[in-house]
């Protein structure tokens, strides 16, 4: 059966219009010839004919459609259920008692072609607002200064730490019986965290990393047997497991400094970092000082806009170890230890695989900072403007009636009796108009704009009260209040949930409702108070 698309549809009339025949234009697009006869006088398109069949009118679900690209803009895209909230609101607010199917979703996607379902990135809020067009912008203009243009690719470095759980493996499909609806994956239970400082170059090299792990003190049965394939490597231990300013000082003067010596000494050498507390420490600008070298720091929250090891070498490097830690634990058992031991292993397969020379460039390449490309990062789709608009249907402005729409000017005004009060109403009053005889085209066109106009209406009163709902659950969850101390009876170790209310109250906090403690509570608990028995002991072999 031939497939056409609503384009090969205009193009055929437009070529018919020109002069071309309806059979030729029907062989050349194959649509039907009475396809393009009804639609030569004045016959809906499907979509059209069967939008009264629809949940939501076009008007609404193309608001709707509006909507979510302004969310998805603004860093806040909206899920299927989301979706489905927000249209039985609109649906509520039309007065219909009509519940959305299970496939509306499906079928509202399919509707709209601007729309698709996607994965989402988890990102902190302070890295999707402070990654805006402005800041890169500016921040370029440093890479264009003279003394920054003369560097050499070679002597281009980049810079920055990350971390990996120790027995943390992928989540991937897995093959079993059908019999079985879920299937359970060994686990080491490791859950250790370790860190690590990887430096990459614009041409693709990278130096030895430094493996901080978490303890007091570097303990010799963490390593393998085999140490000739971690020769070059630097290991510390740190009480928390991540970098502080001795250690970053003294990567800079241990690796950094010695591995990327240039042949020329009066070379200049450029470290691009993230703002980091470690990382600017008089001790790190004095061996720059002396060293000449050029300290670069990326704009606050845009590494994963800019920085090369974010780009293209952290996220294959963990999708590397996971999958080394599935393989290491494909025939484990009950006895099996997943420790430092097995994590060095894992990394360092893991890290012969994703820290290539080939993936160290792209990441210079993805951020335009090698070479320099402004449009790279401003082009990056993890790029987030609050200015920003949806790139598809801002052309509306809030008077004008939806394309395919005609002017609701008519010769004649129709008299309606009565005010249709609920969308229902109001679709008979216009089936109605459309059936008339007496009335002009111009005046069934007005019932029509009528009725979108009312669709439009509901759906932006909807989306309105969701996002006024939203900012009030926003505001009540960031509201600061006092700090109080909730004091336990002495007699107990936990706190009641009657005491939290009194240091709220104390505290001057809003409580929604009051918790009172019943009589058979304060009647039978002895917690306040210490018994002290009246009765008189006998003593032992005594007499009475």
């Amino acid at each position: 059966m031939p497939t056409y698309s609503e384009q090969d549809l205009q193009e055929a009339l437009a070529d018919i219009q020109d002069g071309m025949g309806l059979g030729e234009a029907s062989r050349k697009y194959m649509i039907p010839k009475s396809t393009l006869h009804g639609r030569l006088h004045n016959a809906r398109p499907r979509a059209e004919a069967f939008e009264r069949y629809q949940a939501l009118s076009k008007v609404q679900e193309d608001r709707l459609a509006q909507f979510i690209q302004k969310m998805e803009a603004l860093g806040n895209p909206l899920t299927h259920a989301q979706i489905r909230h927000i249209a039985q609101r609109i649906l509520d607010l039309s007065g219909s008692t009509h519940q959305l199917g299970k496939d509306w979703a499906t079928a509202f996607i399919r509707r709209n072609p601007s729309i698709g379902t996607k994965r989402a990135r988890r990102m902190e809020n302070s890295r999707v607002t402070g990654a805006t067009r402005k800041n890169i912008t500016e921040w370029f203009k440093i890479l264009r200064q003279p003394e920054f243009q003369a560097i050499k690719p070679e002597n281009r470095w980049n810079m920055d730490e990350s971390g990996i759980m120790e027995g943390q493996g992928s989540n991937g499909l897995v093959l079993g019986s059908k019999e079985t609806r879920a299937i359970q994956r060994r686990d080491p239970g490791s859950r250790a965290w370790t860190s690590f400082i990887e430096c990459i170059s614009a041409t693709g090299k990278r130096l030895p990393p430094l493996v901080i792990f978490k303890g007091k003190s570097v303990q010799a049965q963490w390593f393998p047997r085999n140490l000739e394939p971690f020769q070059g490597w630097k290991f510390t231990a740190t009480e928390k497991g991540w970098t502080d300013d001795d250690t970053c000082h003294e990567w800079m003067r241990k690796i950094f400094l010695p591995c990327t010596r240039p042949d020329n000494p009066n070379d200049w050498r450029l470290i691009i970092l993230d703002g980091h507390g470690s990382h600017a420490t008089d001790e790190i600008m004095w061996e720059c000082y002396i060293n000449n070298v050029l300290m670069l720091f990326l704009p606050p929250h845009t590494s994963h806009v800019l920085q090369p090891l974010d780009l293209a070498v952290f996220s294959a490097l963990k999708r590397a170890y996971r999958k080394q830690v599935n393989n290491l634990l494909l025939f484990c058992n009950d006895t099996t230890v997943f420790g430092k031991r097995s994590f060095l292993e894992a990394y360092r397969i893991a890290r012969d695989e994703a820290v290539t020379e080939k993936n160290a460039k792209s990441g210079w390449y993805a951020g335009g900072l090698w070479p320099l490309n402004l449009q790279k990062p401003l082009s990056s789709p993890l790029l987030v403007d609050d200015k920003d608009q949806p790139k598809s249907q801002e052309n509306e402005s809030e008077g004008t009636l939806p394309t395919g729409s005609t002017s609701p000017r008519a010769e004649k005004r129709c008299p309606v009796p009565v005010t249709p009060a609920q969308k229902k109403q109001l679709r008979e009053w216009v089936a109605n108009l459309q059936g008339s005889k007496k009335l002009t085209r111009s005046q069934r066109r007005a019932g029509l704009a009528i009725l979108q106009e009312f669709d439009k209406e509901k759906a932006e009163k909807a989306l309105l009260q969701c996002q006024l709902e939203a900012e009030a659950a926003r505001r009540k969850a960031t509201k600061v209040e006092k700090r109080r101390k909730v004091e336990p009876s002495l007699n107990e170790r936990f706190a009641s949930i009657v005491e939290v209310q009194k240091a709220k109250i104390a505290a001057g906090h809003d409580v929604d409702a009051l918790i009172v403690e019943s009589e058979v509570e304060n009647r039978g608990s002895v917690g306040d108070c210490i018994v002290v028995s009246t009765r008189r002991l006998r003593p032992r072999g005594g007499k009475k």
